[in-house]
This record gives C-alpha cells, structure tokens and sequence, in this order.
C-alpha cells in the first residue's frame, strides 16, 4: 500500500500539468487560436484521462486503508470532493459532444475542466487548509 500511496501523491502533480493543458488547449480552441473541435476533446481526454487514473489509485487506497478508519480529511471530505470533480470533468466533455458549433464545444470543455480543477484544488488536503 505505500508504494501505491507514493505513486498516488506524485500522479496529483501529473494530474495538475494535465489540467493546465487542457484548460490552455480548451481556451485556446475556444478564442480561435486552434482548431476548435480536436483541441478542446483531446485537451478533456488528456485531463480525463490523468484524473481517472488517480481516482481509481485513491479508491484502491480508501478502501484498502478501512476508509473511514482514516483522519478526517481522507475520511470524506477528499474522497467526495475528487469524486465530484471527476463528475465536473466528465460532465463537461459529454456536453461538448452536444454542442452545436465547435467554439461551443470547446469553451465548454473549458468549463467542464475549470470547475474540475477547482474542486481538485480545494479538495488537495494542505493546499488550502
């Protein structure tokens, strides 16, 4: 379990790079700078991607740890808020999908990976405490 808790708390910071990327790659497309519709779906994939991998880590670890055995912050209070941002970044992509023009698409994949990274931020136990 310690090694996977290591590889859990250095993937945050390839989780981080990934959503800056994609909010840049999202903005970018949706300002006209790029091509709208590849960009801001891979720019969502590429964040999805990082934050589904470390969602599935941290799930492996809350339960394999007794879950609410755990301090309060990683009792709830960080797993929940992961989990909703997961949903943020998820919910923006399918969205894009059902947007009418491209721009459209992007500046909400944008959105979608904004909020995700907000509640990722606000829910990093350390960072805001």
């Amino acid at each position: 379990m310690d090694t996977l808790a290591t590889i859990h708390s250095f993937w945050r910071y390839g989780v981080l790079i990934a959503a800056v990327i994609g909010l840049v790659g999202s903005i970018a497309a949706w300002l006209g700078a790029l091509p709208p519709r590849q960009t801001a779906r891979r720019a969502g994939v590429i964040y999805i991607i990082a934050l589904d991998v470390q969602l599935l880590i941290g799930i492996v670890l809350w339960l394999g740890k007794g879950g609410m055995a755990l301090p309060p912050p990683f009792r709830l209070e960080h797993p929940l808020t992961m989990i909703l941002a997961a949903v943020a970044a998820h919910v923006g992509q399918v969205f894009a999908r059902r947007a009418k023009t491209p721009q459209a698409a992007a500046r909400t994949v944008a959105i979608g990976i904004a909020v995700s990274l907000l509640l990722v931020i606000v829910g990093i136990p350390g960072l805001v405490r």
